[in-house]
């Protein structure tokens, strides 16, 4: 999986912070949906629409919007 970053203000720590969340690995999902006849392509679709985990700060670790 990859890394996407943006910023963002956490609650919890009280001060604009970089957030980092997981995004998925596109090419892994192919590889799966070929061998499952298609059967993972719903899976991931909501893996990747759905923003599984969402962005957490990277100082404390809680999610933040």
């Amino acid at each position: 999986m990859g890394i996407k970053t943006k910023g963002a203000h956490c609650n919890t720590c009280d001060k604009s912070v970089m957030a980092q969340s997981n995004k998925p690995n596109h090419l892994l999902h192919f590889i799966i949906s070929v061998f499952t006849a298609g059967l993972w392509i719903i899976p991931w679709i909501i893996i990747t629409f759905a923003g599984i985990g969402g962005y957490r700060c990277t100082s404390c670790g809680q999610k933040v919007a």
